[in-house]
């Protein structure tokens, strides 16, 4: 039988368990169960712009739109030393993807991150029904079609705030949004900067063809040629991406199982196994002592009180920042500490 045959009549025969626990343990997706909130960072908006992945006529003929938060007057005359951009996953509708924000914010800051962190809201609430049978697709066409319009935002950021250095986290569906932009980077008409590129990428639960980064496949010469280093965080456990993924994807997820082939990597490409790190609540909110099953949690966790209750990932990602930061780059890219090591 033809290897992603079986793992898609696999994924059929674990999807009503999954459904069933889901359902029954009440906390999936905790920090969007909390309360609407306003995110208090600039974000980077594409929202109305796409359907189906095709561009719609909009008013504004920018690429993409910048809501400031309270008390910042100009997003260009901040001059940091590095930008994060977090970039959301399917299924977010504006107020969703605030609270991701919002959670990432709170996560980056209790690590001590002080530079900047922008949010990128995209036409991501594509689902049409509860349980995630409808609008896959079009969501992901939506995540393609947003690769330019980010790396519009990056060409801006290099020209406009030229001692920055610049991150993107792409979360779930997110990091194909993140990869498309470095894809986007290698049209020469439409972004002229000469080598444009981003100072890493760090590919959080990605909802991507773990072939797909490979140097041979749609990602990698874009990742070699356009950022400095990435890096993908994967959870083996992470059941999210395990099941439902071949179900859309008839292929295994690169947060789940990390790159297929890896002698096939790019030279820039790292990974780090973040199981450990990823927290698990059950539903009164005591913490599981399995580990590496929270795909939501993975930028962070927040209470039904509105309190941070765990950082996720994000404090393994300042780590690899911060590396960058103290140390010059060789053709290699920074070494990668593993989640243990000391910041």
């Amino acid at each position: 039988m033809d290897r992603k045959l079986r793992i898609l009549l696999a994924s059929l025969l674990a999807i009503a368990l999954l459904l069933l626990l889901i359902f029954s343990s009440g906390v999936l997706h905790r920090q969007d169960s909390w309360q609407e909130v306003e995110a208090g960072i600039p974000i980077i908006s594409t929202r109305g712009r796409f359907h189906d992945g095709q561009a719609l006529e909009v008013g504004n003929s920018g690429p993409y739109s910048m809501d400031l938060p309270e008390g910042m007057a100009d997003f260009w005359q901040e001059q940091p030393a590095d930008i994060i951009v977090i970039i959301h996953g399917f299924n977010n509708s504006a107020a969703k993807a605030s609270v991701k924000f919002h959670t990432a914010e709170m996560s980056l800051r209790s690590c001590g991150f002080e530079g900047e962190i922008v949010g990128y809201s995209w036409d991501a609430d594509t689902q049409k029904d509860p349980f995630g049978t409808t609008g896959y697709h079009e969501g992901r066409r939506n995540a393609v079609a947003n690769g330019a319009r980010l790396a519009s935002f990056v060409a801006d950021c290099r020209e406009r705030l030229p001692g920055t250095r610049i991150h993107l986290v792409g979360y779930s569906m997110g990091a194909r949004l993140a990869l498309e932009a470095l894809v986007a980077m290698e049209d020469g008409e439409q972004f002229p900067q000469a080598a444009l590129q981003v100072d890493s990428v760090h590919l959080v639960g990605a909802a991507v063809d773990n072939e797909e980064v490979e140097l041979r496949e749609r990602y990698g010469r874009a990742i070699e040629r356009h950022c400095g280093f990435l890096v993908n965080y994967y959870s083996a456990e992470d059941n999210a991406l395990g099941m439902f993924f071949p179900l859309k994807e008839a292929d295994r997820a690169l947060g789940e199982s990390d790159i297929e082939h890896p002698a096939d990597a790019p030279a820039n490409y790292r990974s780090i196994d973040v199981s450990d790190e990823l927290l698990e609540y059950d539903a009164s909110g005591q913490v599981k002592e399995e580990r590496g099953d929270n795909h939501s949690g993975c930028l962070g966790n927040i209470s039904e009180e509105g309190e941070l209750l765990d950082d996720g990932i994000m404090d393994v990602i300042v780590r690899q920042i911060r590396q960058l930061a103290n140390r010059s780059q060789d053709s290699t890219g920074p070494e990668i500490d593993q989640p243990g090591g000391q910041v």
